[in-house]
């Protein structure tokens, strides 16, 4: 079971199932939409994480040896920490009675095995809604929304832990149509997207986020070095930075702490960016060419 404490502006899932293979499953799922899972074996050690973690979402299976998924809501529920926290449990049973059993003990909803990944991203996106840690976290943070977009699950990971100790909020999406999805529903201050995402041109989807969202501050990362291609991404999508892969990590982080400075002065003086915010396209060429990555 892993939390680091310092990172409290991701949401958090904690994932108890005895199947080591259901876990792992789920972790990936979960992460790939942003979510920090932590995961315990049984529900004594789910019970006992409850109250550490503080998990936004709690994600049980019903079929447990020992204590059952069943008992372990119930218990989760006469506790302090557990009340009003959604819990999503998830059976290899249909039944009616094994649905009751859930639903009687405290679930908030319940999902069939085998899991649908889409399905339980959706679920996940919905309960976090209703979930009392989410909205006082919400409510008393001030802490910056830094969404990812890279339809590579190991760029996300890496950069996941690049950030790990910073005060963001992260957000993830491999895809530019759940990019757009989580701009619509998070207040993003600062985005790093991949130059090329499957479906879709860069070009095409910066300069679709800066006229939906041009307050969002834009930075890219590209396997491809062309100055031109360079050009194309500054000129079509107003870019911040760009950077190509592998990148060089302290740059990264420095460039994204500018970046939501800029945000915030920008916002602060009401202005609207303009194109030469960032710099002539040639000059900003330059400038991200020279960097060592």
């Amino acid at each position: 079971m892993e939390m680091d404490s310092r990172v409290r502006q991701e949401k958090i899932v904690l994932v108890i199932d005895d199947d080591g293979f259901m876990r792992q499953l789920a972790r990936e799922v979960l992460e790939g939409i942003g979510l920090q899972v932590v995961e315990a074996g049984d529900g004594v050690a789910g019970l006992a994480a409850l109250a550490s973690v503080r998990p936004d979402i709690v994600l049980l299976d019903v079929g447990m040896p020992g204590l059952d998924g069943v008992e372990v809501c119930r218990a989760l529920r006469r506790q302090h920490a557990g009340q009003g926290i959604p819990v999503l449990m998830f059976t290899a049973h249909d039944d009616g009675a094994t649905v009751d059993g859930a639903f009687a003990a405290g679930a908030t909803d319940y999902m069939c095995k085998p899991i649908n990944n889409a399905l339980l991203q959706h679920r996940m996106r919905i309960l976090l809604q209703s979930s009392p840690v989410r909205r006082a976290a919400d409510a008393g943070a001030d802490a910056g929304t830094l969404l990812l977009v890279d339809h590579d699950p190991n760029v996300i990971r890496s950069l996941r832990r690049l950030f790990r100790a910073d005060d963001y909020q992260l957000l993830c999406a491999p895809t530019a149509g759940e990019a757009f999805d989580l701009l619509g529903s998070h207040r993003v201050q600062v985005m790093i997207a991949d130059q090329r995402l499957p479906q879709v041109c860069g070009a095409d989807f910066l300069s679709k986020v800066k006229l939906q969202y041009p307050e969002v501050v834009r930075i890219v990362l590209s396997g491809y070095t062309q100055v031109d291609s360079v050009i194309d991404a500054i000129n079509h999508g107003s870019v911040f930075r760009f950077f190509t892969k592998p990148w060089d990590d302290q740059a990264v982080r420095d460039s994204v702490r500018e970046a939501f400075e800029h945000q915030r002065k920008a916002n602060g003086h009401g202005a609207r960016r303009r194109k030469d915010d960032f710099g002539s396209p040639r000059d900003m060429a330059d400038r991200t060419m020279g960097f060592s990555i």
